[in-house]
């Protein structure tokens, strides 16, 4: 799609009915129709924005659902059979996009010097009267359309039946008019021909032939004998056609013999050579030995001689053909006087197939001359300690097998064969792993770990829930983190009220307590202990922070709780005042909670001053219990 549309030119033709309610309505038309690089093929994209109810938007017959790359919005109904003459997309709306490709045809026309005219309207109206682009039942409040060229086109002119502003910028056309219908345009465009020579540049395969040059179709220069050079530098204009020339265009004779490399079968004849039709070098003799070089120009015809032309020693022992009882002795083997090669080890292998020469009298020899190695170990049999080493084995300069780590097991039975020194080891050549757990001995800091237990890499027994009690020996392996347990591995309940002390509020309920899912005393209020403020202050001491974070930790826990933070004071002092510093308190309270992460749809906060006392306030013990913050449930 994108290299469709950045390739294109805009040229719009449409028509398109509106079907909605009867009373007039601005109807915005913007039309962007992109036309490819043949002049005559086009994207069109159009957008209508009206106050109707319902559209409906016509297109040629030719145009098929399947043709429309976007249609926006969505939900529509396609009509192709109650009409004719075009095709209908039903809207439930006045306002959308599509976007579709088509073909203009002869509505595009391209004279002898290639200016195209685009002509949008093919001169006939409809039986209503509509022409060119119409828009029914009024006018379009404001109209656009844009036409943009690619490099390979420039504008020439351009104008419509209907008044309206055009805007020309570098290479896209644009027009804007208000209140129009019935609207037709002429544009008129042309093709580049940077280089003057007659072929637009998008068929253009030269275009920067100099100026005044004949060329082809393709925009070229002509060769017309195929070789690579243009007729106006070709020295040779007939040149064969599967010839290879030079820059001038005639035939190459690289080694300039007077024959060309198609026909020279000597293509690298030194220079001023006398050569023959075929370009190769005169032998006058026949010997093989040109006559440049032939020392023997006259060698009778079927001698056999050597590189200087001259009867040659075939095998180049020093003896002569004619002498020589072995005459096809290797170059420079050394020979005795019949031309015959020497053993000088006497081991039966001549010198020059003897790979080992200075054998020891009497050895053993394979058919190199070599002492045999009948194990393969690469220590030959008079110096092999261990003569029956196995094939590929890795051996020592003893002929005997390589023990890498020192193990006592060698390389080749060796499944271990880096073991650490002084490892104790299987037959395998493994370090021994006693408690079977898969890690060896030397490594397991648990080394009687029971058969089967799941370990670590240290080969201790797994914690997977991290609370100190190994996995065989844990009942309650899920453990959340951080919890304390006793040694099954569950967790403590301390009060022994059922509830684990992470999720219990009271933690030091008394024995035979009946208590809820928070674990204090049911219907009854939750008092902070401990929860304490500065002086004649709503600030919470340090302490009592340390006590909220664990408070906040239960009651995350408890999600489903609903509480209010209920602050007390004794009777010292105004009941106003009271009455307010015990507000203050519940809310510092409340907001430190909240702080810790706690919902704070799930608390709310209320100071009751001195109005609930638990204790008499005519003692020190008693206004002291009264001093309180306590959290009382509120979903009962």
């Amino acid at each position: 799609m994108k290299q469709q549309i950045n390739r294109l030119i805009v040229l719009a033709i449409f028509m398109v009915i509106g079907l909605g309610s009867v009373h007039a309505a601005d109807v915005v038309s913007e039309n962007l129709v992109f036309v490819k690089e043949d002049g005559r093929s086009y994207l069109l994209q159009r957008t209508m924005r009206t106050g109707w109810e319902k559209y409906d938007f016509h297109v040629d017959k030719n145009i098929v659902l399947d043709d429309f790359f976007h249609i926006d919005p969505n939900e529509y109904e396609w009509d192709d059979a109650n009409d004719e003459n075009v095709n209908t997309l039903k809207f439930n709306s006045g306002t959308y996009t599509v976007m579709y490709p088509g073909n203009y045809g002869d509505r595009v026309s391209i004279d002898e010097e290639g200016v195209y005219t685009l002509q949008t309207w093919d001169g006939k109206k409809r039986e209503d009267g509509r022409f060119g682009i119409w828009n029914s039942p009024g006018n379009f409040s404001r109209f656009v359309q844009a036409w943009v060229f690619p490099d390979n086109f420039r504008i020439l002119s351009y104008e419509s039946n209907r008044e309206g502003e055009w805007i020309e910028r570098n290479n896209t056309l644009a027009f804007f008019s208000d209140d129009v219908n019935d609207l037709s345009f002429i544009v008129r465009f042309q093709q580049l021909d940077t280089d003057g020579d007659g072929i637009a540049d998008i068929a253009d395969r030269c275009p920067e032939t100099p100026a005044g040059v004949v060329v082809d179709e393709t925009g070229c220069e002509p060769d017309y004998d195929g070789d690579g050079v243009v007729d106006s530098q070709d020295q040779c204009p007939e040149t064969p056609a599967d010839a290879v020339v030079d820059t001038v265009g005639c035939e190459r004779d690289d080694d300039a013999d007077g024959v060309p490399n198609r026909m020279d079968q000597c293509a690298d004849t030194p220079e001023k050579a006398e050569v023959d039709a075929r370009g190769c070098e005169l032998d006058a003799d026949q010997d093989g030995v040109v006559d440049r070089l032939d020392k023997c120009p006259e060698t009778t015809p079927g001698a056999s001689v050597d590189r200087d032309g001259c009867e040659q020693d075939c095998d180049g022992d020093g003896v002569v053909n004619s002498r020589d009882e072995c005459p096809h002795t290797p170059e420079g083997a050394k020979v005795d006087d019949q031309g015959c090669e020497t053993d000088s080890d006497g081991d039966g292998v001549v010198d020059s197939r003897d790979q080992c020469p200075d054998t020891p009298a009497g050895a053993a020899v394979d058919e190199r001359g070599c002492e045999r190695d009948s194990d393969g170990d690469g220590v030959v049999d008079s110096q092999d300690q261990c003569p029956d080493t196995p094939a590929g084995a890795a051996v020592d300069e003893r002929g005997c097998e390589l023990d890498s780590d020192g193990d006592g097991v060698v390389d080749s039975r060796d499944q271990c064969p880096d073991t650490p020194a002084g490892a104790v080891v299987d037959e395998h050549g493994c370090e021994r792993d006693l408690d079977g757990d898969g890690v060896v001995d030397s490594q397991d800091q648990c080394p009687d770990t029971p058969a089967g237990a799941a370990v670590d890499e240290r080969g201790c027994e797994l914690d997977s829930d991290g609370d100190g009690v190994v996995d065989s020996q844990d009942q309650c392996p899920d453990t959340p983190a951080g919890a304390a347990v006793d040694e099954r591995g569950c967790e403590l309940d301390s009060d022994g009220d059922g509830v684990v002390n992470q999720r219990d509020l009271c933690p030091d309920t008394a024995p035979g307590s009946s208590v809820d899912e928070t674990g204090c005393v049911k219907a009854q209020p939750i008092t902070l202990r401990g929860v304490n403020f500065h002086f004649n202050s709503d600030q919470l001491t340090d302490e009592s922070m340390l006590i909220l974070d664990d408070v906040a930790t239960t009651l995350l826990s408890h999600p489903e709780l609903r509480l209010e933070v209920a602050g007390h004071t004794d009777s010292e002092g105004d009941d106003a005042y009271n009455l307010d510093l015990s507000q203050r308190r519940a809310e510092s309270v409340r907001t430190y909670l909240v702080s810790r992460g706690i919902d704070p749809d799930k608390l709310s906060a209320r100071g009751y001053g001195e109005q609930r006392p638990v204790g008499a306030n005519n003692s020190a013990d008693g206004r002291a219990a009264n001093r309180r913050v306590e959290l009382i449930r509120l979903d009962r």
